[in-house]
């Protein structure tokens, strides 16, 4: 199935969506049952949106943007449900030797990983830090595992969720700020949606370098790809 990624602009998309007031990235209005073109197609947002962002602090020059985004599209579009896409941060850095013309000799994907978080993180959470201190309090969030879902957002979105001890407060963790914010505003927008009586979670974003991210998704999700 072609897969077309709308612009969070477009009329035709926007009628039947919320958008995020920081990335204005528009999120499908019923997020963990959407069809998987509107799914993936967020994922289209968020590359063209973070691809304007490292413009904008020198990573790369206009006409090098525009390849890497096209390149990157091509690649959703070769996705389906059972061949989730690879997230558009790690796939930058995966091939920062093609696409980012200012990569120095023997950097690594770490490195290169660290220097594109580092510069997104700033434009979408301007007073949250990046979390650098070891893996982080609080027990793996059953709703992400039993909830299909929810765990079909959290793996395409290549999140992880912490639960605080008394259940009612939920971090969704990711390396990728872009995600973690597009996550966590879509779950909140799903608790809002739950019948009276149900339990009720404040969800929050919560951004952590690779390593610490890495850890606790396959904990979560084993099996699953990151």
């Amino acid at each position: 199935m072609a897969i077309t990624f709308p612009d969070a602009s477009a009329a035709g998309f926007t009628v039947s969506a919320f958008t995020d007031e920081v990335t204005g990235i528009s999120l499908p209005t019923q997020p963990v049952s959407a069809p998987w073109p509107e799914m993936v197609g967020v994922w289209g947002q968020a590359a063209r949106w973070t691809a304007r962002q490292l413009l904008s602090c020198g990573f790369w020059e206009e006409a090098s943007c525009a390849q890497v985004l096209g390149s990157y599209h091509r690649h959703l579009a070769a996705c389906d449900e059972g061949r989730m896409p690879e997230d558009f941060l790690a796939w930058l850095a995966r091939t920062s030797g093609t696409h980012q013309p200012t990569t120095t000799e023997g950097s690594d994907m770490d490195e290169e990983l660290r220097y594109v978080q580092s510069a997104v993180h700033a434009r979408v959470f301007e007073q949250q830090p990046l979390w650098r201190f070891g893996d982080l309090p609080g027990r793996l969030w059953s709703q992400a595992i039993e909830n299909p879902g929810r765990r079909r957002l959290l793996t395409l979105l290549r999140c992880a969720t912490l639960a605080s001890e008394d259940g009612t407060l939920v971090h969704v963790v990711g390396f990728n700020p872009v995600a973690v914010r597009l996550a966590a505003r879509w779950l909140a927008v799903d608790e809002t949606s739950q019948a009276p009586g149900e339990n009720t979670y404040f969800i929050f974003p919560f951004v952590v370098e690779w390593e610490v991210w890495h850890r606790l998704y396959e904990r979560q999700f084993p099996g699953e790809p990151s």
